[in-house]
């Protein structure tokens, strides 16, 4: 398998966190104000370079990642990543406990000027008790123009050699992957170009239907005491799924129109 190293910023660009312990707002509709600037909760960004967007593939908001000339540091990419910094050091992932995902989900759209290149990272590591070793990863690089909404698939490669699941993970983004240690050959910081994203996941494909679009299609989903009671205007075939703030499945029916959840654990 291909072997990410950690990454470190190359910058001294201020850094804004509202992150929370935990993989959590994958779909970016939670923000906080962090001394009179927005971020997304259970994330750490860029100021600037990364704000909320209400250009939305669903739900309410976005985020959008834009290289900016920030002065007396010259041109640096906006990002954002769930993990730990320590400086401009990315030291470790957020803790993970969902096993090994075959697939990283999402929308995204972008306008990667020419000469530049945009990126996303992703690694899955353990603890070996003396260092922490990769053991599943992926790396996207973005160039061109997307104007509308588009589902990516990222595969996750994992070290078929290590046969332990992993304990942390870290999620990276940038519009500009110059900007990131040992990518110094992939394009220059552009002024101007732009990553969004939304909704990502893990292992959710790119058809999933949020409970907020049912009623679009004549389906009507009520929430009380734990248990979801689904209600159709047809007689069509549907099935649910459910997945929980990680991205992860945990529930799946396609014959029952009342889905017990009492069995999962609070904060899924």
């Amino acid at each position: 398998m291909k072997k990410y190293l950690f990454f470190i910023v190359a910058s001294t660009i201020s850094l804004l966190s509202s992150a929370q312990q935990g993989v959590q707002n994958f779909d970016f509709e939670l923000w906080t104000n962090v001394s009179g600037v927005d971020a997304p909760n259970g994330w750490v960004v860029s100021v600037p370079g990364a704000k909320e967007s209400a250009d939305v593939q669903n739900g309410s908001y976005s985020l959008k990642l834009e290289t900016q000339s920030v002065p007396f540091l010259g041109n640096m990419s906006g990002f954002a990543i769930i993990g730990t910094l320590q400086g401009t050091t990315i030291v470790q992932g957020e803790p993970w406990s969902g096993g090994k995902p075959n697939i990283l989900n999402g929308y995204y759209k972008y306008n990667i000027l020419s000469g530049d290149t945009g990126v996303i990272i992703v690694n899955f590591t353990r603890w070996t008790g003396d260092s922490t070793k990769v053991i599943g990863a992926t790396t996207h690089f973005i160039d061109g123009s997307q104007t509308n909404w588009n589902c990516f698939s990222l595969p996750i490669s994992w070290d078929v050699t290590d046969p332990n699941t992993p304990d942390s993970v870290t999620v990276f983004l940038a519009a500009s992957a110059n900007n990131i240690q040992g990518m110094n050959n992939y394009g220059t910081q552009a002024v101007g170009s732009t990553l969004q994203a939304d909704n990502l996941c893990f292992d959710c494909g790119c058809s999933t239907t949020k409970v907020n679009e049912l009623n679009k299609n004549n389906i009507q989903v009520f929430y009380q005491n734990r248990t979801l009671n689904i209600v159709s205007a047809s007689n069509e075939n549907y099935q649910v799924e459910i997945y929980n703030i990680t991205g992860q499945k945990v529930k799946y029916s396609n014959t029952k129109k009342q889905i017990y959840l009492s069995d999962l654990p609070d904060g899924s």
